[in-house]
């Protein structure tokens, strides 16, 4: 059961801090401003976990997609209030090794998110402004079934059931300059406070760990179409790249 606990914690570990949702609200232009659409997530990455359980375990990852909405709303002057909640798709390839056998297996990971939070507007020049937000980030991941058996010395793969859930705060600085009537450009930096991450295993055991800091930088824009339809592109760099594409209305 150690095994099984290690191994458990180390899947929630590395898809905790490779796939977290992207961040979509941007501060309003109008009294609302809401978009709905489409989202990629691209990594590909190999990554040893060995020192983190007996077995010589080595987890390749592999991007998804889903969908996503977010809006703002503007409360008094500059300030104003945001809500996300998207899901999406990724996989991930997991090889175990215990007395020279290989098992190997390849497994679903659904991403669920939600984050709501506060933010402020403040005019800097014209047509360019500065803002700030913070807010809160609650993420579900759920497992495909996998479990760990250990079966004559050799590691295989059998049914079983994992959910982890995360939380924690989010925080959000960027520019956004007004380039024309219909074009809206930004760029921001985000940064995901060390969240705290429980998560069942096995016979519903809770086990607890935590997971790392996240820093991403990222850019958007926004283009009318005609009123109030805009097209909405988002696009994040870190630990992952992460692409939006949907369309929203302001006004």
């Amino acid at each position: 059961m150690k095994v099984l606990r290690n191994v458990f914690i180390a899947l929630s570990w590395y898809a905790a801090i490779v796939f977290s949702g992207p961040v979509l609200a941007s501060p309003p232009a109008d009294r609302v401003d809401c978009a709905l659409g489409w989202f990629d997530a691209s990594f590909e990455t190999t990554r040893s976990l060995s020192p983190v359980n007996p077995l010589e375990t080595t987890l390749s990852a592999r991007g998804g997609d889903g969908g996503a909405i977010d809006c703002a709303v503007r409360i008094h002057n500059g300030l104003y209030a945001y809500g996300e909640v998207g899901k999406a798709d990724a996989r991930l390839d997991v090889s175990l090794t215990l007395d020279d056998e290989t098992s190997v297996g390849t497994f679903d990971l659904d991403a669920e998110y939600q984050r709501i939070g506060v933010g402020y507007v403040h005019p800097i020049a014209d047509q360019l402004s500065l803002y700030g937000q913070i807010g809160y980030l609650k993420s579900d991941y759920e497992f495909e079934p996998i479990f760990v058996i250990l079966d004559s010395g050799a590691a295989q793969l059998g049914p079983a059931e994992l959910r982890n859930d995360s939380d924690g705060l989010d925080f959000e600085s960027g520019l956004t300059w007004t380039a024309s009537e219909r074009l809206e450009v930004g760029g921001f930096a985000r940064f995901a406070e060390k969240n705290s991450l429980t998560f069942g295993g096995a016979g519903n055991s809770v086990f607890a760990l935590e997971n790392e800091d996240d820093f991403r930088v990222g850019a958007r824009i926004r283009f009318q179409l005609a009123k109030p339809v805009h097209f909405a592109a988002d696009a994040e760099f870190g630990d992952l790249d992460t692409l939006f594409l949907g369309l929203g209305v302001r006004f």
